[in-house]
């Protein structure tokens, strides 16, 4: 698999973050189809996901930071150096599913 896919001017397209993002898109699109099939609320579904993606990327920071701890305690700029790069699959699930559980818990 090529790491870039393609460029547009100043803009890449990596393979990788387009494959977590199609990931998004069709697990949103099947959660509002089958909760409207099942008589569920779609907008909860939708703000569910929302919040979802938002907790992932912030625990799939927190967790690259985690890791590269040596690096960001040597040099604290490292922390806003790596905002654009750098995240841990894992700490994004555990991050969207701990977001879904408390919009879950807050919501009834």
């Amino acid at each position: 698999m090529h790491p870039i896919l393609f460029k547009f001017g100043p803009i890449t397209i990596y393979s990788y973050g387009l494959m977590i993002a199609i990931g998004i898109i069709s697990a949103l699109l099947l959660s509002t189809y089958r909760a409207k099939k099942l008589g569920f609320n779609e907008d909860v579904i939708i703000d569910l996901g929302i919040y979802g993606i938002i907790g992932g990327f912030i625990g799939s920071k927190l967790l690259f930071w985690m890791v590269e701890f040596q690096n960001v305690i040597h040099d604290p700029k490292y922390i806003f150096e790596t905002l654009t790069g750098g995240f841990v699959v894992y700490g994004g699930i555990m991050g969207g599913v701990l977001t879904g559980y408390v919009y879950c818990k807050k919501s009834t």
